[in-house]
């Protein structure tokens, strides 16, 4: 069993809780910054407390000693975004306010071209899933067969990695750009049961949840415990699915009340402790992917068996050190809190959840993730989505 000291697990906890109920008071929870802030939770806090109550999993990769680094760097980013939120509430530090305003729904010009832009996008990766259909895990699930390795881990079918950048950018862009256009509530359900099986077809429960999480947040009028319930359930239904689950066995259900919990708050957050611990100790080689280094030293496995993606900032302790980490994380923490600072004291509305979640799935990268060829697609691909829909009208066709 590893641990910290409980004075520093206390001061952590304070520091978190205050920046929750200042990010309440200034900007509520249905709004970017609070999905920015749980996205935090689970990378900087959730491995902490794990660890601090007892449980085990991925200790043979970490020490008491890295446990602590990370404790400590943590309270410093947490620090970092409370004052970066409370002086940019104070100036009202607002950042590109007019290009986020110009493309809510109600001001864009000629949506007939929006609308055929995304109904192409859908025909395209339909197309590519019905070519390619003996690969995908849900396919393969449906059909009874084994499930099988996630496509991005495979390399099984040609430009997956593009293929499914263009899928978690446009297919959930396009259902709530099409939330506004549709009013027949059958119709939306569809609509939304395809949206769920294309984020979910290659079997990355990753983003399909949260894809979940921000409909539920930013698209329903109001928040109760029924609807708290039905997502937690709907959640555990779908990552349950696409673990091959099909039984409700005593195995099973502990195994879809532990796991979901674990990969969500512990895993990612685990993948940079084993950094720390892994420079303590010299582990690292010249030359190789340190993600897949990770893996390997967290499962015991040889190299190129997985890979284990953490926070963005997680690789730049191993090569640059503490201190440009720190430098770095505040500089993006000023630049990217005015962002969503900006759209949620917009008051975007429901209809214009449909560039929102471009902004959200930024922080999910960069929460889960570090920057390299897959990232920059995803981003490129973004800013042609939110460029594209705001410039369409200007475009002859």
């Amino acid at each position: 069993m590893i641990s910290i000291d409980n004075y520093l697990f206390l001061s952590l906890t304070i520091v978190l809780l205050i920046w929750l109920h200042i990010t309440i008071k200034h900007l509520g929870v249905k709004g970017l910054y609070f999905l920015y802030f749980f996205l935090n939770v689970t990378i900087f806090y959730g491995p902490i407390c794990y660890y601090q109550l007892g449980f085990k999993s991925y200790i043979l990769a970490m020490s008491d000693e890295s446990l602590f680094e990370f404790s400590l760097l943590s309270l410093t980013f947490f620090i970092i975004n409370i004052f970066v939120l409370k002086i940019t509430f104070l100036k009202q530090a607002f950042i590109f306010k007019n290009f986020f305003g110009n493309i809510s729904f109600d001001k864009l010009e000629n949506k007939n071209k929006i609308t055929t832009f995304y109904i192409l996008t859908y025909i395209v990766i339909l197309a590519y899933m019905v070519i390619f259909y003996k690969h995908f895990p849900l396919v393969k699930l449906i059909s009874g067969e084994e499930l099988g390795e996630r496509l991005d881990i495979t390399g099984d079918i040609p430009l997956y990695i593009t293929f499914s950048a263009i899928t978690m950018i446009f297919i959930p862009s396009g259902y709530f750009y099409f939330t506004n256009m549709i009013k027949n509530q059958f119709a939306l359900f569809l609509l939304l049961l395809l949206c769920i099986f294309l984020l979910s077809a290659g079997g990355n429960k990753g983003i399909v949840s949260y894809f979940l999480i921000f409909y539920f947040l930013l698209s329903s009028k109001s928040i109760n415990i029924l609807k708290i319930t039905l997502l937690i359930t709907t959640l555990i239904i779908i990552y349950g699915a696409l673990k091959g689950v099909n039984n409700l066995s005593p195995e099973n259900i502990n195994y879809l009340i532990d796991s979901p919990v674990r990969r969500l708050f512990v895993s990612q957050g685990s993948g940079y402790i084993t950094r720390i611990e892994m420079i303590n100790n010299n582990a690292f080689h010249t030359g190789l992917a340190i993600k897949k280094e990770v893996y390997s030293n967290i499962y015991n496995t040889p190299y190129n068996s997985g890979t284990s993606p953490t926070h963005f900032t997680g690789n730049i302790v191993v090569t640059s050190g503490y201190l440009v980490t720190i430098l770095i994380y505040t500089v993006f923490t000023i630049i990217f809190t005015r962002i969503l600072f900006t759209l949620d004291m917009l008051k975007i509305k429901k209809e214009n959840t449909f560039f929102m979640w471009n902004l959200f799935l930024l922080s999910y990268l960069i929460t889960y993730s570090e920057f390299d060829l897959a990232n920059f697609i995803r981003i490129g691909l973004m800013l042609i989505n939110l460029f594209f829909i705001k410039n369409i009208s200007r475009i002859k066709i």
